[in-house]
């Protein structure tokens, strides 16, 4: 048995769990959820009254004379469609471990009612936890933002796999750098900055830096040329220099791959043979990687320099000395 004064945050757990626009609890409802949950008697003139201290408080909710059925809360610290957004990104997170990811899922649908949370009973849930490093991914962001508004310094170790497949610092001595950027990009995160030898942008992804720590050492400045949104365009590819114009010429297939991969930044022209020109600033090291993906549909049409290091990628590698057995079968 709760005692009286808990009525009111008992009715408001009761809404949270329960109610929803499409389920509507009467007041008698209430009262039974009471009795059934917490082992508590009331009447409805305590109904009434939780109700309206509850609205007095703040939170939204649908009355009788409202709706003509009873009560439910009517507004949420999220809304239905944004928890499917957030669940959407906890599954294609590639730096959340299957049971982190799941917690969180757990956590979100929490936050609807009960007859508004749906399990995906035919989703398999893909990631190999044996792959993903045990670095605090999160905590690092949080310092590291801290780090570019407070324009300090930042020390770190760099992880990468070793031939045991464990991931092993790069090399002895930490790493000392000025951080001047973020960037969220196919599901991990990417850290831009200056070491002071130089003024090229390195690239670092943030589930691989570890020892992380914050100095009282000002930042370099941020070289002149810096651009924040051009780094956000090819920090994904680990290269954040030699931006340029580019002109991919496309075959219809990819343009679903051009669109997500390029978004609004891209300038498109449809050609007379159902192709299409897609002219656009970015990295040319990251382009031709990208390019390289779509050989059989994707033509760069310039720079004519990236076009010849291409083509001499493509008659220069492991496999050129090989074409011609292919040629014979």
């Amino acid at each position: 048995m709760y005692p009286e004064k808990a009525n009111t945050i008992c009715i408001l757990e009761i809404l949270k769990e329960y109610s929803s626009a499409d389920n509507i609890l009467s007041r008698g409802e209430i009262e039974e959820k009471m009795q059934n949950l917490y082992n508590s008697n009331i009447d409805r003139r305590t109904v009434y009254d939780c109700i309206e201290l509850l609205i007095n408080l703040g939170y939204d909710i649908s009355i009788y004379k409202e709706n003509g059925k009873g009560y439910y809360l009517r507004s949420r610290a999220f809304e239905l469609d944004e928890i499917y957004i957030l669940q959407q990104s906890l599954y294609g997170n590639s730096e959340l471990p299957k049971k982190t990811t799941e917690d969180l899922r757990l956590k979100l649908q929490k936050q609807l009612s009960k007859n508004q949370r749906y399990d995906y009973r035919h989703l398999s849930l893909v990631k190999d936890d044996s792959k993903i490093p045990a670095t605090p991914v999160f905590k690092n962001l949080e310092t590291l933002d801290g780090a570019i508004e407070s324009q300090k310094k930042v020390t770190f170790r760099y992880l990468a796999y070793d031939y045991d497949k464990q991931l092993k610092p790069q090399r002895e001595a930490a790493y000392t750098l000025s951080p001047y950027s973020l960037v969220a990009a196919s599901g991990r995160f990417y850290l831009g900055g200056c070491h002071d030898s130089h003024d090229k942008i390195a690239i670092y992804r943030v589930d691989r830096i570890s020892e992380l720590q914050l100095t009282t050492t000002p930042a370099k400045a941020k070289p002149a040329d810096f651009d924040s949104h051009k780094f956000s365009q090819s920090a994904q590819y680990m290269f954040a220099t030699d931006i340029e114009d580019v002109v991919l010429r496309c075959q219809k297939e990819v343009l679903d791959n051009v669109i997500n991969r390029f978004g609004s930044n891209v300038s498109l022209s449809v050609n007379d043979d159902g192709s299409f020109n897609a002219a656009l600033r970015a990295s040319k090291t990251a382009i031709k990687f990208w390019a390289l993906q779509y050989l059989e549909y994707v033509e760069l049409l310039s720079p004519l320099s990236l076009k010849a290091e291409i083509k001499k990628l493509l008659a220069d590698n492991f496999y050129s000395d090989k074409l011609s057995l292919f040629d014979q079968k």
